[in-house]
């Protein structure tokens, strides 16, 4: 039957054979390609795919359309190393080849790859190792085991395929070692008319070759579109990507366990043109036109937001690998915010943001030998910040003080990677209270030169709230900040060469300052104006034209511990051990360094208008209080240049209306200051001061104006003063019983240095050296004051003889022994005392006689003696110059001499004088005396005798004083014209005193 056949069949006609024969071959062609390849494809396909991935691999169907050419695998799926999950899966591939285009062009051409539901997913273990890590692995060692190709003539594969597409694919990763997983989804891709050999032209055609559109979807819908057109040979891509709102959040969990801060939310957006190229010197690329925007930042630590961002904004990003070169439009920072806390010394932020990265093995490579990479250049045209703000709470220093910055501004000029240019800026911003009020705005304009290190800036501070510094001050100042605000407009420029120079004005308002000891206004000023500042720290000088104080006020009190409220305002601190890290400069290093390169301070005028001072002493009872009003004036040219002195002229008013003034010369600023002042007082009213009168003398105060004339030069730290003090009538009160009243006759004194018009005028002398610990003005002026009291008091007769010019002593009167009559020299010593008592209407002067006990008994014995002779001699008189040895040889009054001696003593004359007469014989050898010799040594010895015996009573001594010092008084009154109520005789007779023949005088008020 076959060969019947047969044979029929080639009685056929040629063209039926070929017909038959092409029938014959077709349909062997449609159950190979339709039926056999599919199932052999279906059935060793996942075996040989197993072998080469190492993996489980299933696949549910393979269909081939053989008259379409069109093969179709469905559900294709790679698992992932032991585990039952997959790795990729695939819903369908399909691919169908353009037979007539292939045969017509001689090269293979496809109609299109369609790629159906792809799903890729893979991780990253714990120990950094990828999921596919194997697969990747069993390549390598593939392709080292197979022989290089040594032919290749640079053509690649002739291939085109009219398009590839790619619908809703899907691409999870997963990280193990950080808990992240992220997963996009609608991922489509259309390759257009590919073609491997086709070129990117500028001239497109109306089907451009290898036109590529990718399309991607990621978590929270976040979208990315890439579209443009590549070329294979050479290798070289174009297009744009735009990315839409894609969240980062994912992607930070990737570095979250090296960062401690928590990214809360954020999204980025971006377009860009890009071009990529592979050139025999390696990919190149280059970015154009594009921007960038991250949009809605926000950083958080455990608890609370950190850091966020309205948006950051690129534009104009243009880069180029081939020329090194990346540029920046602008970038805009807007509505920033950051929260900090300063603690420990340390900010919170600078740890929340410092990563803690795990420590590498890794060694760096070692650079190439002679090759230095060109660096990248790269710029930025403008940074712009917008209505940012910042809080940073202050635990370490300000005490949990809070600062809140608001309305940050800033914009910059040019930047450029070399530094090359200099980055102009502009800044502005404003301080907010705690209480979010305004409390400053500082603005800023400038630039900086990173090359050398230099800044200029213009600066302006308005209106800044000291309050706010309060925190700072309290811990080391015993003070209440209330008010004040510090404004400043100025230039500054610093660089490493000319280091820090300022210029400008400084303004402080409305200053108000409490001290915590007596919760009452220590300091306050409406406005200290300082102008035309320089400093040049490279210099070392500060120059400053004009120091305007309108309306100062100091207050200064001294507490009842006699402690004044100035002495307690630094709060005292122990001394803190430096740490052994930190370098040690001895002090006198430190002292050798400023002495040698002292700042030069130069401050044309220091103005004061309008002050007022206020002191008090809460120490003495009553508490005594006095102010300086409209004190008005100006220290002019201060300066630290040896050899310069500042003028000092001060006017104001004590109590409103004593005038004061300070005029002379000062120079504080030179190693050794120097001054020269004159200050005074006129009519200054001392009741003001009969709180201290009657604490320390004793008395309070009923009237008297002080005029004080004060003058003080300090040389070679050597204070020397000339006060003069006039004191106009002075009137003492009652007495205040004051326990620290010092123990002097207070109105002895007054009536001592008061003259007759009721003025006291003193000139006081004060000395002292300022480097002794224990100096201070007050304590050495009341030292010269009390030492004149002192002085005048204890040494009141020298005082009233300075008064008459007198050399004299004035506080006695002498008398001759037995005698109460004045002699002339002490008349001339009384008209002296009564001239000083003129000049001191207020004192007094008490009188008491005295008696020498043997002077003046033993003259009244020989009176006595004398008046016997008189009588009993019978004589008129006796002689003027009578005495033992002048007494005569003979006559009456030797006759009454021997009746006295016989009849008084009961002695004989004749034996008295035998016994004489032995007695110089004896003394000259046994040589008789003369007659003459022995008549006066027994009239001597019976003169004496006699004297001896006479009785002198205790009253006749007593009235002998009393008479001595009515002598006295009786002068003064009678021929000096002293009113007699000034002159008091004391009681000579009840306390007799026997030291001396003189009338002693005492001083009283």
């Amino acid at each position: 039957m076959f060969k019947s056949a047969y044979k029929k069949f080639k009685s056929f006609p040629i063209w039926l054979k070929i017909t038959s024969y092409g029938v014959i071959l077709y349909g062997i062609y449609l159950i190979l390609l339709g039926l056999v390849a599919p199932y052999v494809i279906q059935t060793q396909l996942p075996s040989a795919l197993q072998t080469m991935l190492g993996r489980e691999v299933s696949l549910a169907k393979v269909s081939i359309n053989p008259f379409l050419l069109r093969a179709r695998i469905d559900d294709l799926s790679v698992a992932k190393s032991e585990s039952s999950k997959k790795l990729f899966a695939l819903k369908r591939l399909e691919v169908e080849v353009n037979f007539w285009q292939s045969l017509l062009t001689l090269n293979p051409t496809l109609s299109h790859i369609n790629i159906d539901a792809p799903d890729v997913m893979f991780s990253r273990q714990q120990d950094g190792s990828l999921s596919f890590q194997d697969i990747l692995t069993r390549f390598a060692q593939r392709a080292k085991k197979q022989p290089k190709e040594t032919h290749d003539d640079g053509k690649i594969f002739a291939l085109r395929i009219g398009k590839i597409s790619l619908l809703n694919g899907q691409f999870a990763f997963t990280d193990s070692a950080t808990g992240t997983h992220l997963h996009y989804q609608k991922l489509h891709f259309n390759l257009n008319h590919f073609d491997t050999r086709a070129l990117i032209s500028s001239h497109q055609t109306d089907k451009p070759h290898n036109k590529f559109d990718l399309k991607l979807t990621g978590q929270q819908q976040g979208q990315m579109n890439l579209t443009g057109q590549l070329q294979l040979s050479p290798f070289k891509a174009v297009g744009h990507l735009s990315v839409q709102r894609v969240a980062l959040t994912p992607y930070w969990q990737l570095i979250q366990p090296y960062i401690r801060a928590q990214f809360a939310h954020g999204t980025l957006t971006t377009k860009l043109l890009f071009a990529v190229n592979v050139q025999k010197n390696g990919l190149q690329w280059q970015l154009n036109d594009g921007s960038l925007a991250l949009n809605n930042l926000q950083w958080q630590d455990k608890t609370q937001p950190k850091v966020s961002l309205a948006h950051i904004k690129l534009s104009h990003i243009n880069a180029s690998s081939a020329d090194k070169s990346a540029s920046i439009g602008q970038v805009v920072l807007s509505k920033p915010q950051v929260e900090a806390v300063l603690k420990n010394n340390s900010l919170d932020l600078v740890r929340l943001f410092t990563p803690k990265w795990p420590a590498s093995s890794s060694t760096k490579s070692a650079p190439s030998q002679g090759q230095s990479a060109a660096p990248w250049q790269a710029s930025l045209d403008q940074v712009s910040l917008e209505d940012g703000s910042v809080s940073l709470v202050d635990d370490d220093f300000g005490q949990g003080t809070r600062w809140d910055i608001k309305k940050i501004s800033l914009k910059t000029g040019q930047l450029s990677s070399d530094l090359s240019r200099a980055i102009k800026y502009q800044l502005s911003l404003a301080l907010m209270s705690p209480s979010h009020q305004n409390a400053g705005q500082l603005s800023s304009s400038g630039e900086i030169v990173p090359q050398t290190q230099s800044v200029r800036a213009k600066l302006k501070l308005s209106d800044f709230d000291l309050t706010t510094l309060g925190a700072y001050i309290t811990p080391y100042v015993n003070i209440q900040l209330h008010s004040g605000q510090l404004s400043s407009v100025a230039q500054l420029r610093f660089s490493p060469k000319q280091q820090f120079d300022y210029q400008g004005n400084l303004a402080l308002t409305q200053l108000s300052i409490d001290d915590n000891v007596t919760d009452k206004p220590l300091l306050k000023w409406q406005k200290m104006a300082i102008n035309s500042v320089h400093f040049s720290q490279a210099k070392n000088i500060l120059d400053i034209k004009q120091i305007q104080l309108t309306k100062p006020f100091l207050r200064v009190v001294v507490t009842p511990k006699r402690q004044t409220n100035l002495s307690h305002l630094l709060v005292s601190h122990q001394a803190a051990k430096p740490s052994s890290h930190q370098a040690k400069e001895p002090p006198q290093t430190a002292a050798t360094k400023s002495a040698a390169n002292p700042l030069k301070i130069n401050i044309g005028k220091i103005s004061l208008s309008q002050g007022r001072a206020f002191f008090a002493d809460r120490s003495i009872t009553p508490n005594f209080a006095s102010g300086i009003d409209s004190l008005n004036g100006d220290i002019s040219h201060l300066s630290s240049k040896p050899g310069t002195v500042a003028k000092v002229h001060l006017k104001g008013a004590i109590d409103q209306y004593a005038p004061v003034t300070l005029s002379g010369e000062i120079n504080p600023l030179l190693k050794q200051p120097y001054l020269n002042l004159d200050l005074n007082f006129k009519n200054v009213e001392l009741v003001s001061v009969s709180p201290y009168s009657g604490t320390y003398a004793g008395y309070y105060i009923d009237k008297g104006q002080l005029d004080l004339g004060l003058n003080y030069q300090l040389k070679d730290n050597q204070l020397l003063g000339k006060n003069h003090i006039v004191i106009n009538q002075l009137q003492l009160g009652k007495a205040s019983n004051s326990s620290k009243a010092m123990n002097l006759p207070i109105k002895l004194a007054i009536a001592l240095l008061q003259d007759r018009h009721g003025v006291i005028d003193l000139g006081v002398q004060v000395s002292g050296d300022v480097n002794d610990p224990s100096f201070g003005v007050g304590s050495i002026i009341w030292a010269a004051i009390k030492n004149v009291i002192t002085k005048a008091v204890m040494s009141p007769f020298s005082l009233l003889a300075k008064l008459v010019g007198s050399d004299q002593q004035l506080n006695y009167v002498a008398f001759a022994p037995g005698r109460a009559m004045l002699d002339k020299s002490e008349q001339q010593r009384l008209d002296k005392l009564a001239e000083a008592l003129k000049k001191r209407p207020k004192l007094k002067v008490n009188v008491r006689g005295s008696v020498n006990l043997a002077q003046d008994a033993l003259a009244i014995s020989e009176f006595k003696l004398k008046q016997q002779l008189l009588k009993v001699s019978g004589l008129a008189k006796l002689p003027k110059d009578l005495s033992a040895s002048q007494f005569p040889m003979q006559g009456p009054l030797v006759d009454g001499l021997d009746k006295l001696y016989t009849s008084q003593l009961k002695k004989s004359v004749k034996a008295t004088r035998k016994k004489i007469v032995a007695q110089i014989k004896a003394q000259q050898g046994g040589k008789e005396p003369s007659a003459e010799q022995v008549t006066t040594a027994v009239h001597i010895s019976m003169y004496n005798q006699l004297i001896k015996v006479q009785k002198v009573p205790k009253s006749q001594l007593q009235n002998l004083a009393q008479i001595r010092a009515q002598q006295v008084k009786s002068y003064l009154v009678n021929h000096d014209k002293i009113d007699p109520d000034r002159i008091f005789l004391r009681n000579s007779k009840a306390e007799l005193k026997t030291d001396s023949t003189k009338v002693k005088l005492q001083i009283t008020e």
